[in-house]
Protein backbone atom coordinates (compact mmCIF):
# COMPACT_ATOMS: atom_id res chain seq x y z
CA UNK A 1 0.00 0.00 0.00
CA UNK A 2 2.76 2.25 0.95
CA UNK A 3 4.23 1.79 -2.30
CA UNK A 4 1.17 2.46 -4.32
CA UNK A 5 1.04 5.81 -2.63
CA UNK A 6 4.55 6.90 -3.33
CA UNK A 7 4.00 5.78 -6.82
CA UNK A 8 1.13 7.78 -7.51
CA UNK A 9 2.58 10.78 -6.17
CA UNK A 10 6.19 10.26 -8.42
CA UNK A 11 3.23 10.25 -11.41
CA UNK A 12 1.59 13.31 -9.99
CA UNK A 13 5.32 14.70 -9.98
CA UNK A 14 6.33 13.96 -13.00
CA UNK A 15 2.96 15.02 -14.42
CA UNK A 16 3.11 18.68 -12.85
CA UNK A 17 6.81 19.07 -13.83
CA UNK A 18 5.79 18.38 -17.83
CA UNK A 19 3.07 20.68 -17.45
CA UNK A 20 5.39 23.08 -15.78
CA UNK A 21 7.97 22.46 -19.04
CA UNK A 22 4.70 23.24 -21.34
CA UNK A 23 3.35 26.52 -20.36
CA UNK A 24 1.38 28.82 -22.71
CA UNK A 25 0.60 32.63 -20.86
CA UNK A 26 -1.80 35.02 -23.04
CA UNK A 27 -2.14 38.57 -22.51
CA UNK A 28 -4.60 40.79 -23.78
CA UNK A 29 -5.00 44.51 -22.29
CA UNK A 30 -7.40 47.27 -24.14
CA UNK A 31 -6.79 50.79 -23.10
CA UNK A 32 -3.66 53.38 -21.30
CA UNK A 33 -1.71 52.57 -19.35
CA UNK A 34 -1.45 48.73 -18.76
CA UNK A 35 1.38 46.80 -17.16
CA UNK A 36 2.00 42.92 -18.01
CA UNK A 37 4.36 41.05 -16.17
CA UNK A 38 5.22 37.51 -17.21
CA UNK A 39 7.42 34.87 -15.61
CA UNK A 40 8.29 31.49 -17.19
CA UNK A 41 10.95 29.01 -15.77
CA UNK A 42 11.30 26.01 -17.75
CA UNK A 43 11.07 24.39 -21.56
CA UNK A 44 8.44 24.84 -24.22
CA UNK A 45 7.32 27.92 -22.88
CA UNK A 46 4.95 30.59 -25.14
CA UNK A 47 4.07 33.82 -24.44
CA UNK A 48 2.04 36.21 -26.17
CA UNK A 49 1.40 39.86 -24.63
CA UNK A 50 -1.22 42.03 -26.98
CA UNK A 51 -1.49 46.19 -25.48
CA UNK A 52 -3.21 49.01 -27.45
CA UNK A 53 -3.37 52.62 -27.14
CA UNK A 54 -0.51 54.33 -24.87
CA UNK A 55 1.78 54.34 -22.04
CA UNK A 56 1.84 50.36 -21.78
CA UNK A 57 4.61 48.39 -19.89
CA UNK A 58 5.26 44.59 -21.07
CA UNK A 59 7.84 42.45 -19.15
CA UNK A 60 8.49 38.93 -20.60
CA UNK A 61 11.33 36.85 -18.77
CA UNK A 62 11.56 32.90 -20.15
CA UNK A 63 14.59 31.15 -18.47
CA UNK A 64 14.90 27.47 -20.70
CA UNK A 65 15.10 26.33 -24.02
CA UNK A 66 12.81 26.50 -27.28
CA UNK A 67 10.83 29.65 -25.75
CA UNK A 68 8.95 31.88 -27.59
CA UNK A 69 7.61 35.57 -26.84
CA UNK A 70 5.37 37.88 -28.78
CA UNK A 71 4.99 41.74 -27.75
CA UNK A 72 2.62 43.74 -29.72
CA UNK A 73 1.89 47.52 -29.40
CA UNK A 74 -0.57 48.93 -31.63
CA UNK A 75 -3.31 51.55 -32.41
CA UNK A 76 -1.94 54.86 -30.87
CA UNK A 77 1.42 52.82 -30.45
CA UNK A 78 2.64 55.99 -27.85
CA UNK A 79 4.99 55.96 -24.67
CA UNK A 80 4.85 52.24 -24.46
CA UNK A 81 7.59 49.79 -23.19
CA UNK A 82 8.26 46.46 -24.28
CA UNK A 83 11.05 44.52 -22.47
CA UNK A 84 11.57 40.61 -23.31
CA UNK A 85 14.74 38.53 -21.19
CA UNK A 86 15.26 35.21 -22.42
CA UNK A 87 18.19 32.59 -20.83
CA UNK A 88 18.63 29.35 -23.45
CA UNK A 89 18.41 27.72 -26.52
CA UNK A 90 16.34 27.96 -29.61
CA UNK A 91 14.84 31.32 -27.86
CA UNK A 92 12.63 33.82 -30.59
CA UNK A 93 10.98 36.79 -29.13
CA UNK A 94 9.24 39.39 -31.78
CA UNK A 95 7.90 43.06 -31.02
CA UNK A 96 5.83 44.93 -32.76
CA UNK A 97 5.14 48.46 -32.16
CA UNK A 98 2.95 50.08 -34.74
CA UNK A 99 0.21 52.53 -36.16
CA UNK A 100 1.12 55.53 -34.22
CA UNK A 101 4.52 54.79 -32.93
CA UNK A 102 5.79 57.60 -31.45
CA UNK A 103 8.52 57.58 -28.28
CA UNK A 104 8.01 54.07 -27.80
CA UNK A 105 10.92 51.96 -25.89
CA UNK A 106 11.95 48.54 -27.10
CA UNK A 107 14.33 46.23 -25.51
CA UNK A 108 15.38 42.47 -26.50
CA UNK A 109 17.73 40.20 -23.80
CA UNK A 110 18.78 36.96 -25.45
CA UNK A 111 21.66 34.81 -23.65
CA UNK A 112 22.33 31.34 -25.17
CA UNK A 113 22.36 29.96 -28.74
CA UNK A 114 20.40 30.09 -31.76
CA UNK A 115 18.06 33.19 -30.73
CA UNK A 116 16.54 35.55 -33.03
CA UNK A 117 15.03 38.76 -31.76
CA UNK A 118 12.85 40.70 -34.45
CA UNK A 119 12.14 44.24 -33.21
CA UNK A 120 9.20 46.66 -35.15
CA UNK A 121 8.71 50.28 -34.98
CA UNK A 122 6.01 51.63 -37.83
CA UNK A 123 3.79 53.73 -39.59
CA UNK A 124 4.86 57.18 -38.53
CA UNK A 125 8.11 55.86 -36.67
CA UNK A 126 9.34 59.00 -34.66
CA UNK A 127 11.41 59.44 -31.79
CA UNK A 128 11.74 55.25 -30.94
CA UNK A 129 14.16 52.91 -29.37
CA UNK A 130 15.10 49.94 -30.16
CA UNK A 131 18.12 47.77 -28.63
CA UNK A 132 18.88 44.15 -29.40
CA UNK A 133 21.49 42.30 -27.13
CA UNK A 134 22.61 38.68 -27.83
CA UNK A 135 25.19 36.79 -26.67
CA UNK A 136 25.94 33.44 -27.94
CA UNK A 137 26.19 31.78 -31.24
CA UNK A 138 23.92 31.61 -34.13
CA UNK A 139 21.62 34.67 -33.34
CA UNK A 140 20.03 36.93 -35.94
CA UNK A 141 19.12 39.87 -34.66
CA UNK A 142 15.91 42.26 -37.04
CA UNK A 143 15.06 46.20 -36.57
CA UNK A 144 12.46 47.65 -38.85
CA UNK A 145 12.09 51.93 -38.26
CA UNK A 146 9.94 53.43 -41.26
CA UNK A 147 6.93 54.78 -43.02
CA UNK A 148 7.74 58.74 -41.76
CA UNK A 149 11.00 57.55 -39.66
CA UNK A 150 12.58 59.95 -38.02
CA UNK A 151 14.71 60.84 -34.58
CA UNK A 152 14.58 57.03 -33.91
CA UNK A 153 17.69 54.93 -32.55
CA UNK A 154 18.08 51.23 -33.61
CA UNK A 155 21.23 49.32 -31.56
CA UNK A 156 22.20 46.03 -32.27
CA UNK A 157 25.13 44.24 -29.81
CA UNK A 158 25.93 41.01 -30.57
CA UNK A 159 28.90 38.57 -28.85
CA UNK A 160 29.61 35.19 -30.83
CA UNK A 161 29.83 33.46 -33.81
CA UNK A 162 27.69 33.63 -36.91
CA UNK A 163 25.84 36.09 -35.80
CA UNK A 164 23.40 38.47 -38.30
CA UNK A 165 22.43 41.85 -37.46
CA UNK A 166 20.38 43.87 -39.92
CA UNK A 167 18.73 47.54 -39.27
CA UNK A 168 16.63 49.39 -41.88
CA UNK A 169 15.23 52.88 -41.01
CA UNK A 170 13.39 54.19 -44.48
CA UNK A 171 10.15 55.51 -46.37
CA UNK A 172 11.23 59.37 -45.61
CA UNK A 173 13.74 58.48 -43.39
CA UNK A 174 15.55 61.66 -41.49
CA UNK A 175 17.20 61.93 -38.22
CA UNK A 176 17.52 58.33 -37.46
CA UNK A 177 20.91 56.62 -35.98
CA UNK A 178 21.79 52.77 -36.20
CA UNK A 179 24.58 51.92 -34.69
CA UNK A 180 25.73 47.84 -34.64
CA UNK A 181 28.76 45.90 -33.03
CA UNK A 182 30.06 42.49 -33.32
CA UNK A 183 32.65 40.41 -31.47
CA UNK A 184 33.51 36.82 -33.26
CA UNK A 185 34.00 35.26 -36.36
CA UNK A 186 32.02 35.36 -39.88
CA UNK A 187 29.39 38.08 -38.42
CA UNK A 188 27.17 39.78 -40.70
CA UNK A 189 26.05 43.36 -40.44
CA UNK A 190 23.29 45.44 -42.64
CA UNK A 191 22.79 48.77 -41.95
CA UNK A 192 19.44 50.46 -44.66
CA UNK A 193 18.59 54.01 -44.02
CA UNK A 194 16.60 55.05 -47.54
CA UNK A 195 14.83 58.87 -47.42
CA UNK A 196 12.53 60.39 -49.40
CA UNK A 197 13.26 62.49 -52.28
CA UNK A 198 13.22 66.48 -51.34
CA UNK A 199 14.04 65.68 -47.46
CA UNK A 200 16.95 65.96 -46.06
CA UNK A 201 19.00 62.70 -44.42
CA UNK A 202 20.73 64.14 -41.54
CA UNK A 203 20.96 60.08 -40.76
CA UNK A 204 24.00 58.30 -38.90
CA UNK A 205 25.21 55.03 -39.37
CA UNK A 206 27.96 53.07 -37.47
CA UNK A 207 29.57 49.33 -37.71
CA UNK A 208 31.95 47.98 -35.24
CA UNK A 209 33.32 44.23 -35.85
CA UNK A 210 35.88 42.39 -33.78
CA UNK A 211 37.19 39.54 -35.65
CA UNK A 212 37.46 37.98 -38.78
CA UNK A 213 35.97 36.93 -41.86
CA UNK A 214 33.31 39.54 -41.36
CA UNK A 215 31.03 41.53 -43.73
CA UNK A 216 30.23 44.79 -42.90
CA UNK A 217 27.55 46.90 -45.10
CA UNK A 218 25.66 50.35 -44.95
CA UNK A 219 23.23 51.74 -47.56
CA UNK A 220 22.59 55.49 -47.59
CA UNK A 221 20.14 57.84 -49.47
CA UNK A 222 19.14 61.41 -48.72
CA UNK A 223 19.73 64.86 -49.54
CA UNK A 224 22.27 65.94 -47.45
CA UNK A 225 24.34 65.31 -44.56
CA UNK A 226 24.21 61.57 -44.46
CA UNK A 227 27.10 59.60 -41.79
CA UNK A 228 28.17 56.37 -42.48
CA UNK A 229 31.06 54.85 -40.30
CA UNK A 230 32.39 51.45 -40.46
CA UNK A 231 35.14 49.84 -38.22
CA UNK A 232 36.51 46.46 -38.48
CA UNK A 233 39.25 44.65 -36.52
CA UNK A 234 40.75 41.36 -37.40
CA UNK A 235 41.47 39.03 -40.60
CA UNK A 236 39.95 38.97 -44.16
CA UNK A 237 36.81 41.29 -43.64
CA UNK A 238 34.84 43.19 -45.95
CA UNK A 239 33.15 46.21 -45.71
CA UNK A 240 30.82 48.11 -48.14
CA UNK A 241 29.30 51.67 -47.96
CA UNK A 242 27.09 52.80 -50.68
CA UNK A 243 25.61 56.62 -50.54
CA UNK A 244 23.63 58.05 -52.99
CA UNK A 245 22.76 62.08 -52.61
CA UNK A 246 25.02 64.71 -52.01
CA UNK A 247 27.27 66.29 -49.03
CA UNK A 248 27.40 62.75 -47.60
CA UNK A 249 30.36 61.93 -45.41
CA UNK A 250 31.89 58.21 -45.25
CA UNK A 251 34.87 56.76 -43.10
CA UNK A 252 35.95 53.31 -43.05
CA UNK A 253 38.73 51.85 -40.43
CA UNK A 254 40.56 48.52 -40.67
CA UNK A 255 42.87 47.11 -38.71
CA UNK A 256 44.46 44.06 -39.80
CA UNK A 257 45.28 41.66 -42.59
CA UNK A 258 44.02 40.98 -46.00
CA UNK A 259 40.87 43.45 -45.37
CA UNK A 260 38.88 44.75 -48.22
CA UNK A 261 36.91 48.02 -47.99
CA UNK A 262 34.69 49.51 -50.70
CA UNK A 263 32.96 52.83 -51.03
CA UNK A 264 30.43 54.03 -53.14
CA UNK A 265 29.23 57.73 -53.45
CA UNK A 266 26.53 59.38 -55.77
CA UNK A 267 24.11 61.25 -57.03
Amino acid sequence: MKKSILLSAAVMFAAGTAMAQSNVSTVSQSGDSHLADVLQLGSTNSSTVTQSDFANWAFVTQVGSTNYSAITQVNNSQINTAEVYQEGDGNYSTQDQSNGSLANNALTVQLGNDNTGVQVQSNTSVFNNAYIYQSGDGNVAQQLQDQVSGYNIAEIEQFGSDNTAQQWQGLSSADNTAYAMQSGTGNTSVQIQDEALGLFGYNYAEVMQYGSYNDGTQLQSGAADVSAILYQSGTMNMSLQEQTGTFHQSSVRQIGSFNEATVVQGN
